[in-house]
C-alpha cells in the first residue's frame, strides 16, 4: 500500500493506493497514533486508488474510525470504487465507518 498524507490546517487526508492487507498494519498503526495529536479536528480517507483491501484492511479502517471517535476526531473514509466499493458494500462498512461515495 502506499500513502501520500496531506494535511490542510485541522484536516488531514490520507490518499491510499495499492492493495491495503495484513502486512500494511505498522502504516496504519502510524496513522492512528496521529488521532492523539489535538491538531487534527478531521481525518479523510480516500480510497479512490486503493485496488483492493481484505478482511484485516477492513479491521483496520474500523481501529482507525473506533480511535478518531475517541479522540473526537471526525473520521470519514470517502471515493472508494470497484472492488473496495462492493467489499465495503458487502460488509455493511457504512453502519461501522462514516463512508461517503
Amino acid at each position: 500500500m502506499e500513502l501520500v498524507v496531506v494535511d490542510k490546517g485541522v484536516t488531514r487526508t490520507v490518499l491510499m493506493a495499492g492493495e491495503l492487507r495484513f502486512s500494511d498494519h505498522a502504516s496504519v498503526r502510524n496513522l492512528i497514533d496521529d488521532f492523539e495529536m489535538p491538531r487534527y479536528h478531521s481525518f479523510e480517507m480516500s480510497l479512490k486508488n486503493l485496488d483492493f483491501i481484505d478482511s484485516a484492511g477492513l479491521g483496520m479502517l474500523m481501529l482507525m474510525a473506533e480511535a478518531a471517535e475517541k479522540n473526537g476526531v471526525k473520521f470519514q473514509v470517502m471515493d472508494a470504487v470497484g472492488r473496495v466499493k462492493k467489499i465495503l458494500d458487502h460488509a455493511d462498512a457504512n453502519n461501522m465507518l462514516n463512508v461517503i461515495s
